[in-house]
Formats: structure tokens, C-alpha cells, sequence
């Protein structure tokens, strides 16, 4: 059994492998190590993953918001996050804040960072060792800030969004719900929608629902309100 605190990079394939067929333990996806709410020096938030069907513990509000952008991300199938320790020197080791697979099964290891923090000189010759490494493995790596992660009105409406992801609907109701869309014209404000979804017998959250699973479209430059206009995906629109 590899240990995950403490890999070769020789190991990172087989690290990966062992990573994504741990199961969670009592619902919870632990890394490397295990983080208590209340520890000094950390901001631990658990997020509900949907993809991941488990609790992920992460070590700040930014890594909290990376999780939520993974859930929105479709080429990412499986993520996790804190997964092992990775020796990358002489008394030096590297743990990714997170590693995600695609449809194809490659691994991509993400690095969440304060931007203020990448003027560090030391840190990103670090990072960019870090990187030639991984890139030596076949591994993609990237660093993202929080101007990526917490742009507005992005963030918002990702969090307005997620809140209908753990709503389970029958395929049925879904497509119903799209058809319901598509038949009320061009674009419609998202009230209108959620109106005629219960006129239809069906649960207005649904319209959420179709725009978390990217079956219905808004505008993504706009904070999403009651009056926002949707349309079904491919539709061509007034708004």
C-alpha cells in the first residue's frame, strides 16, 4: 500500500490511481491528512460535493470556491483535494490543493493562490519547479487566483446556482422542464419560468436545476435574479 504522505514522483501514477479508488470514509473524502474545525492557523470549510457524492475538506474559503467551480466544470468528472505529499526536493515536499480527472482519465493538478502572494519571488520559482515536475510526469498544472475564483457576479452565481445541484429530479422532469422553456419563447425572465413550471404540476427549483446542468442558458456577465432572462441551451435569444 503507498503511503500518501509521502511519494516519489516516480509513485505521483500510482498515487493518482490509489487517490480515486479510496472511497469516502463515513461520507467524508479526508486528503493526506485530516483537518479539525478549530485549528490555529486554519480556515476549514467542508463542501458537499456533487460530483464527488461526499464531503471534501478544504483549508480555506478559497479552496472552498475552487471546489465550487469544479462541480461547474464539465470536461472534470472526479476531483479531491489534499490528496498526498509529494517529495520534490532535498527536505522539500508539495501537497496539491487539488487534482481532478477528465473524460479521458488524465490528471490535473490545480494550485489555489492569493494573487498578492504570486509577487513572491521564492514562491514562484517554487511553483514553476513544481510545475516542470508534474509536466515531466504528463501531468498538467495550473495556478489559480482569486480573481478567477471569486470574480463577480461569476461567484454568485455559481453559488446561486449549486443550491439546486443536490435536488434529485427524474430525466422525465428535466426534459419536460426544457420543453416547458423552449415553448415559452425565445428567453423568458427566470420568474416567468419558475411560475409555469408549478402551473405544470412541477417543482420550480427545477429551472434552477436545468441551469446548474447547463440545459438552459443566462446571462453569465449579470448577478442572476427572479428577473433575469433564461433560455433553453442552443436557443437563439432576445436577452
Amino acid at each position: 500500500m503507498i503511503d500518501l504522505r509521502n511519494i516519489t514522483t516516480h509513485e505521483l501514477g500510482k498515487a493518482v490511481r490509489t487517490v480515486f479508488e479510496t472511497p469516502a470514509d463515513r461520507g467524508v473524502l479526508y486528503g493526506h491528512r485530516r483537518f479539525i474545525k478549530g485549528q490555529t492557523g486554519k480556515c476549514i470549510n467542508n463542501f458537499s460535493s456533487q460530483k464527488n457524492k461526499a464531503i471534501m475538506q478544504c483549508e480555506s474559503k478559497l479552496e472552498h470556491d475552487n471546489c465550487l467551480h469544479l462541480e461547474f466544470e464539465k470536461n472534470v468528472v472526479a476531483y479531491r483535494v489534499q490528496t498526498f505529499r509529494l517529495q520534490i526536493g532535498n527536505n522539500e515536499s508539495y501537497t496539491p490543493d487539488s487534482i481532478h480527472l477528465n473524460h479521458l482519465g488524465l490528471p490535473f493538478v490545480r494550485e489555489v493562490k492569493i494573487e498578492s502572494k504570486l509577487a513572491d519571488r521564492i514562491l514562484c520559482d517554487r511553483l514553476s519547479r513544481i510545475h516542470h515536475i508534474f509536466q515531466e510526469q504528463a501531468v498538467d498544472f495550473e495556478v489559480v487566483t482569486e480573481k478567477t475564483l471569486q470574480s463577480s457576479p461569476l461567484i454568485s452565481n455559481l453559488k446561486y446556482l449549486y443550491r439546486a445541484s443536490h435536488i434529485e429530479f427524474k430525466s422525465f422532469q428535466i426534459q419536460l422542464a426544457v420543453d416547458i422553456l423552449k415553448s415559452m419563447g425565445k428567453s423568458v425572465f427566470l420568474r416567468e419560468f419558475r411560475t409555469e413550471l408549478t402551473d405544470k404540476g412541477l417543482h420550480p427549483i427545477i429551472a434552477e436545476k436545468i441551469l446548474f446542468m447547463q440545459l438552459a442558458e443566462f446571462n453569465q456577465t449579470k448577478l442572476i435574479t427572479p428577473d433575469s432572462m433564461v433560455w433553453a441551451k442552443g436557443v437563439q435569444h432576445d436577452g
